[in-house]
């Protein structure tokens, strides 16, 4: 139930009637079934234990953290050990943006104090954690903290990273950096986006088969229309047949004695002759002795045959004064 109205209307006094901080001037007030009005203060204090009020401009107190103060309500009316206030105010605050929980390595180390707005444009917002001393050994200087969400749709929470051996460990006052955190909003519009890519091809290629099964296009055609295949069929296997005997008219033209000299000149009958000879790879290990010639020293320029074999000779020598000792 919501309560709304002007100002001077009742709405605090009635939450003061509610709670009993004042009383009514007739009637009666029930609160969970109870009768709250002239009942006694011990009794009423129980009954309060069972509400929750929350002041304008919260109220809190100012000498205490945002932990204690919501710890102060188990102090004051439990016998809870320190420890287990502290954990349970820690709970509390995890459901709220404010005093969320900071993990490292997957353990609870921490919660968020406060959050800290920019001054300035440009400027980044301030986390302030409050972490147990025990952290001080692996959360270093070179930690790296970032919000990360409990499954797909949970809790946000803080982690921080380990630090490295050789970095210092942070001390209170000391900053880390941050991580931008995963949108998970963004990943799913790309998300969206890759799939109605994904549906746009699919019907592309369903228009496409569509038209082949039909007999559309030249593709269409080769499928459907039989004779089509069966021309073009015929069509290559005449073509194979015309370049099988191009090449057996330029064998005969080699040895006919009208341009057999045009062959001779050439220096080659077969192209694979040019290749019978040839070095696959040079030996890996380091030349005994180098010779360097100019092409035009050795061979003739218009018929590329061997002109002059003398500047040779003195590989040929090499070789023959290596042969002994090989």
């Amino acid at each position: 139930m919501t309560v709304l109205g002007r100002s001077g209307t009742g709405k605090s006094v009635l939450l003061k009637l509610i709670v009993g901080l004042q009383k009514p001037d007739a009637g009666s007030i029930h609160v969970g079934g109870q009768e709250i009005v002239d009942v006694p203060l011990e009794r009423l204090n129980e009954i309060r234990k069972k509400l929750g009020f929350l002041f304008q401009q919260a109220a809190l107190y100012d000498s205490l953290t945002v932990e204690e103060n919501v710890a102060f309500p188990l102090a004051r009316h439990t016998d809870l050990p320190d420890a287990e206030r502290r954990q349970r105010a820690a709970e509390l605050l995890s459901r709220v943006a404010l005093g969320a929980v900071v993990r490292s390595g997957g353990v609870r180390i921490g919660i968020v104090d406060k959050i800290r707005m920019p001054r300035r444009s440009g400027e980044k917002v301030t986390v302030v954690m409050k972490l147990r001393k025990a952290t001080q050994e692996v959360i270093k200087k070179d930690s790296v903290a970032s919000i990360e969400t409990e499954g797909l749709l949970g809790a946000k929470y803080v982690t921080v990273s380990f630090g490295s051996t050789e970095s210092e460990p942070v001390r209170d006052g000391d900053g880390i950096a941050s991580r931008p955190p995963l949108d998970l909003g963004e990943l799913a519009k790309k998300a969206s986006d890759a799939l109605t890519n994904v549906d746009a091809a699919a019907a592309s290629m369903r228009s496409i088969a569509a038209k082949i099964d039909a007999g559309e296009g030249t593709v269409g055609a080769l499928v459907n229309d039989k004779k089509i295949y069966q021309d073009l069929s015929r069509s290559m296997a005449e073509a194979k047949a015309s370049v099988t005997g191009l090449h057996e008219s330029v064998d005969a033209l080699k040895h006919n004695r009208l341009v057999r000299g045009f062959f001779n000149r050439r220096g080659y009958f077969d192209p694979k002759e040019l290749t019978a000879h040839e070095i696959a790879a040079l030996p890996g290990r380091p030349a005994l002795k180098t010779f360097v010639y100019a092409a035009k020293d050795l061979f003739d320029k218009d018929t590329a045959k061997l002109k002059h074999e003398k500047p040779l000779d003195e590989v040929g020598k090499f070789l023959e004064a290596r042969l002994p000792s090989v």
